[in-house]
């Protein structure tokens, strides 16, 4: 919670004191704002959900995106020219089919459901999908690291 107000939404006194009358005497008494973008602030003594730890899963939800391109490229080149399959049971037909239509497809779902997931970065399971793709993309390039160690070297 913040005390005082936002700059430009002051109250009636400014700087977010209002005034009140105590034995007949206007004193000046601060009050408690609450904003929406406070109320994931603190539980107890433990601050959560502040714009730093916004900042990062904003961080790991870009880098799910890269990831997941970086997944799309390498899967492309494995199938195209060294005969691997897709492992991924929805997407295998499509990658022999069309690999336009198959990143596409790839590109445009991953982003959804990461924009759905930020969108809903308030409830802890949306943040700990944020984390399980992130972990499960980051995963998936090291497989494709090692596969790459293996067909180069």
């Amino acid at each position: 919670m913040r005390v005082g107000s936002r700059e430009g939404q002051g109250s009636a006194a400014g700087f977010g004191h209002s005034p009140c009358k105590i034995d007949g005497q206007t004193s000046f008494q601060r009050k408690t704002v609450l904003y929406p973008d406070d109320l994931h602030r603190t539980v107890g003594r433990l601050a959560i959900g502040t714009g730093q730890h916004f900042q990062w899963l904003y961080g790991i939800a870009k880098w799910i995106l890269v990831l997941n391109l970086i997944d799309g490229v390498f899967t492309m080149v494995w199938v195209e020219y060294f005969q691997a399959r897709e492992l991924n049971v929805l997407m295998s037909d499509l990658v022999q089919t069309s690999a336009l239509l198959f990143m596409l497809v790839k590109l445009t779902l991953v982003s959804l459901g990461t924009l759905f997931l930020w969108r809903n970065r308030s409830s802890a399971l949306a943040v700990v999908s944020l984390f399980l793709a992130f972990f499960s993309y980051y995963w998936v390039l090291l497989v494709h690291l090692e596969y790459s160690s293996i067909v180069f070297l």
